[in-house]
C-alpha cells in the first residue's frame, strides 16, 4: 500500500509561483494542497508551476483538484505548468484524458524557460 503522506515546498520565482508537492495526492491531502494554491493566487500570482514529480500516488481526488485548478486559473488569463510528471501521474493523466488538455513539460531540468 502506498503512503498516504504528503510534503509540499512553495516558492515564489520571480514572476510566477512553485508549488513542489511529494507523496500521495489524495483526498486526504486535497485540502492542504488547495490552501497552497490559493495563497500563492491570492498573493496575485496567475502563472504557477507544479512539480509533481514526487507523487507516488493519484487519486480522482487529486485530479478534481488539477482540473479546478486548469480552470480557475485561465479565467484569470493565468497559466498552470505541470512539469516532470512521476510515472503514476503521467498514467493518471493519460487514463482520465488530462493529458490532452493540461500544458505538461517533461524532463525539465531548469525553470528558466517554463512561461516564455
Amino acid at each position: 500500500m502506498e503512503s498516504k503522506e504528503i510534503e509540499i515546498t512553495e516558492e515564489e520565482q520571480g514572476l510566477f509561483y512553485l508549488i513542489r508537492i511529494k507523496g500521495a495526492f489524495t483526498a486526504k491531502n486535497v485540502l492542504q494542497i488547495r490552501t497552497r494554491i490559493e495563497y500563492a493566487m491570492n498573493l496575485g500570482h496567475n502563472k504557477l508551476a507544479m512539480d509533481l514529480s514526487g507523487i507516488n500516488f493519484m487519486d480522482s481526488t487529486g485530479i478534481g483538484l488539477i482540473v479546478n485548478l486548469f480552470k480557475n486559473i485561465h479565467k484569470i488569463k493565468g497559466q498552470l505548468v505541470i512539469f516532470n510528471p512521476s510515472e503514476p501521474v503521467q498514467k493518471v493523466f493519460i487514463v482520465s484524458s488530462m493529458a490532452k488538455c493540461l500544458d505538461i513539460r517533461y524532463n525539465v531540468e531548469t525553470l528558466d524557460n517554463l512561461f516564455d
